[in-house]
């Protein structure tokens, strides 16, 4: 992917803010959370944390929300915005909701840790003048941070927004990717990716059907995850070699990996 756009940076600094070209058909904002000076997108934040250096590992922070601004925005047009989190070193785990000027798309979502990333289709009743207020609202822990957004312009593909490259299902809902590796002796990483928001519900399962591990039951927002099973069921006991199944199901959509565990 190659970037066309004008930045604002000085040559000692690793932020920058800019409005231009991502790509192919993609049109972004950007926003390097955690710099001295609010970013000119920033309407509400207490002030600035350093856990890193980098622009992954600095961020906003306010005790109840962020509130971040973009104006320029096509009411025609499809729009995502992307989130970029970070949890300082012995974190439990920050808990968010959004909202897009008072739309919430998620309730007490879990922060994304960097390098990870999560996006959320901008809703287009949220932008009907051109404008949008994003905020990002403290559910659980003792603030709310923001280390990197950017707002993209998609161009969807058949199947509407919510399928666009950004997220890479090519018009799927969802997509179940083979766990690895696969046959296992130790842990598994298994690695889905959303196209809509909604419930999503990923277990494991035996081969008689009973479920012994449930890695995730919440609300999710379109992204790509991946997270690791250590062959350990819900009661926090390893399970015995043999075979099991990995079912996603996303908004009603189900799929299915089968896993091979060695004894």
């Amino acid at each position: 992917m190659t970037l066309d756009c004008a930045e604002n940076a000085s040559d000692t600094s690793y932020h920058a803010y800019y409005w231009g070209c991502f790509g192919d058909g993609f049109q972004m904002a950007y926003v390097d959370a955690g710099t001295s000076s609010p970013s000119p997108y920033t309407r509400r934040r207490a002030g600035a944390l350093d856990w890193g250096g980098v622009p992954e590992k600095t961020v906003d922070f306010d005790p109840d929300r962020l509130v971040y601004h973009f104006e320029g925005l096509n009411p025609d047009s499809a729009y995502i915005l992307k989130l970029g989190g970070y949890e300082e070193p012995g974190s439990r785990g920050r808990r968010y909701s959004v909202e897009f000027d008072g739309i919430r798309v998620l309730n007490k979502g879990k922060l994304p840790g960097s390098p990870a990333r999560t996006a959320y289709l901008v809703p287009k009743a949220a932008y009907r003048d051109g404008a949008v207020d994003v905020a990002f609202i403290r559910a659980k822990g003792p603030n709310v941070v923001v280390a990197e957004l950017w707002l993209m312009r998609v161009h969807p593909k058949k199947g509407g927004p919510q399928s666009a490259e950004v997220v890479g299902l090519q018009g799927a809902k969802a997509q179940l990717y083979d766990p690895a590796p696969n046959p296992a002796s130790g842990a598994v990483d298994i690695q889905y990716a959303l196209a809509f928001p909604g419930q999503v519900s990923l277990a494991i399962y035996n081969m008689t059907g009973q479920r012994v591990r449930t890695l995730v039951d919440q609300e999710q927002s379109p992204g790509k995850y991946t997270l690791s099973w250590n062959r350990k069921d819900d009661s926090g006991n390893l399970v015995p070699g043999g075979v099991y199944f990995c079912r996603l199901n996303a908004g009603g959509v189900v799929f299915t990996k089968r896993i091979t565990l060695l004894r």
